[in-house]
């Protein structure tokens, strides 16, 4: 089992699978143009989570961007019909929900919106 944390209040941590995470981590670091918060990205499947609060502010809310748009490209090919892994089908939606609202929560910015 991995975690998305936004704060340490259980409200605000998502649990997911790890595969689900590294799915995610996957489609979230080509949106990323600093290699450093790339690779800091990367290390967050070998820890089975991403804690979003232990980010520097300016490094979070570009991590977030990334994420929310790996989130809503999976999300798209699900509801597309598209499996990005095998046995992975659309009752993802919800998790990926779930993680984009709290990104759109706690991140300034998270959405693109600047």
């Amino acid at each position: 089992m991995a975690t998305i944390a936004f704060s340490h209040a259980s409200e605000d941590i998502v649990s997911l699978s790890g595969r689900t995470l590294d799915l995610l981590i996957d489609h979230a670091v080509p949106g990323l143009a600093d290699p450093a918060e790339a690779e800091d990205l990367r290390m967050c499947s070998d820890v089975d989570g991403i804690s979003f609060h232990l980010f520097q502010p300016e490094a979070r809310e570009r991590v977030a961007v990334a994420v929310r748009a790996g989130a809503l490209e999976i999300r798209q090919e699900l509801a597309s019909g598209i499996e990005p892994l095998p046995n992975f089908g659309a009752g993802n939606i919800a998790k990926l929900d779930e993680i984009l609202a709290l990104i759109d929560r706690f991140v300034p910015g998270g959405d693109g919106s600047r």
